[in-house]
């Protein structure tokens, strides 16, 4: 609710989708380029900033403005302060039957679907704008300097599900730094892994 509240969050997501909107059409003329795939990806990113631009109000500005959430938000940081005693109404809405309270987070939910449905295909497209590369990490520890000609928005770390290490980024626009860390218990303080970590990544760009 604070974070949609920000009215710069609809305004950069608008500018971020006419400008994948003109990324798409210049690909046009590119030989090879389905125009099948890309005019679809193209309608929808013009559909959706039309959509943003189309709402008046904050998005979410329903859910702010609703009491009932309105109470539970001034209480959630309190000890206990979400209990019964303290938020009747809140109590009352939780005895309600699960269909009728599955509609109405639905509802508060639905006045956030265009800021949903834009993010979603921005960061689609942008996963997708880049092929995994197969890299090995050096007893656990991978570092390099972007490429600059192709000033990459966002990076992919790939490892299987199974693996035993799980990978934590960091870095700057003059280089990043990925270590792959290994917990064993969640007691334990996790640990750079000592092995030669096989693993993918995708340098996504727009």
């Amino acid at each position: 609710g604070v974070l949609s509240a920000r009215g710069n969050i609809r305004a950069d997501l608008i500018k971020e989708l006419e400008r994948t909107a003109i990324t798409l059409s210049r690909l046009e003329e590119t030989p090879g380029v389905d125009p099948d795939r890309l005019h679809p990806l193209l309608d929808e990113c013009q559909q959706l900033a039309d959509n943003l631009k189309s709402v008046h109000s904050l998005p979410g500005a329903e859910i702010k403005n609703d009491e009932l959430l309105s109470s539970v938000m001034q209480r959630a940081s309190i000890p206990g302060g979400a209990c019964g005693f303290d938020l009747p109404a809140y109590q009352h809405w939780l005895l309600k039957p699960a269909e009728e309270r599955r509609a109405q987070l639905n509802a508060w939910l639905g006045t956030l679907d265009h800021l949903r449905q834009g993010n979603a295909l921005v960061l689609r497209m942008l996963r997708e704008s880049a092929n995994p590369i197969p890299l090995v990490a050096p007893a656990g520890v991978y570092q390099r300097t972007p490429d600059r000609s192709t000033q990459a928005q966002l990076i992919r770390v790939l490892i299987p599900a199974d693996a035993p290490y799980y990978a934590e980024i960091s870095g700057s626009k003059y280089f990043f730094t990925i270590r792959f860390m290994q917990q064993t218990r969640s007691q334990d303080r996790p640990v750079q892994s000592s092995e030669d970590v096989q693993f993918q990544l995708s340098s996504c760009s727009l």
